[in-house]
């Protein structure tokens, strides 16, 4: 039973990891503020010396002055689910795989598949919570104040924000 879990597990990771490698680079996603009052929301094509290039919503490219912006926000996706399942598998394999023997001792009048099976789910609950709470700390948004920022600041912020860019070595 465990050993088929085990497999099923192995083949859906398996799975799961050769299509994230199919997936097209994606630049991120971006709240701009200007400083004049105005906002472009969109994904970050690429960072020029002094703009950034953004594909809007809309599907239009808008070129945007480093020195008109007030602020940005990185809008990231929530990592929740991704890491409450990552939690719950590497929770319930340990658990299962680890720990059942010593709840197998602790508790005589279980077999050893019924031990490893509650050790599996104790552990998987630990996990879960665990990784849920870890995985929505590392979805939040980073938003940056670029007007307070110095011109040399200004410099090493484009060279960063440039790595998460769609294209990142703009000519």
């Amino acid at each position: 039973m465990i050993k088929k879990f085990l497999i099923i597990v192995f083949i859906f990771n398996l799975v799961f990891t050769l299509s994230l490698l199919a997936q097209e680079k994606r630049g991120a996603q971006l709240m701009v503020h200007k400083k004049d009052g105005g906002s472009v929301q969109g994904e970050l094509i690429t960072v020029k010396a002094n703009s950034l290039l953004l594909m809007s919503s809309e599907g239009a490219d808008v070129t945007i002055d480093i020195d008109n912006v007030e602020e940005i926000r990185v809008i990231k996706k929530s990592k929740l689910l991704l890491g409450a399942g990552i939690g719950m598998a590497a929770g319930a394999m340990g658990g299962a795989l680890l720990l059942n023997d010593i709840w197998y001792e602790e508790h005589g009048d279980l077999t050893k598949g019924e031990a490893a099976l509650k050790s599996g789910i104790l552990f998987g609950c630990f996990g879960l919570l665990l990784g849920g709470m870890t995985g929505a700390y590392a979805g939040q948004d980073k938003t940056y104040s670029v007007a307070e920022y110095q011109p040399a600041e200004v410099k090493v912020f484009l060279v960063k924000l440039g790595k998460q860019a769609r294209v990142t070595e703009y000519q």
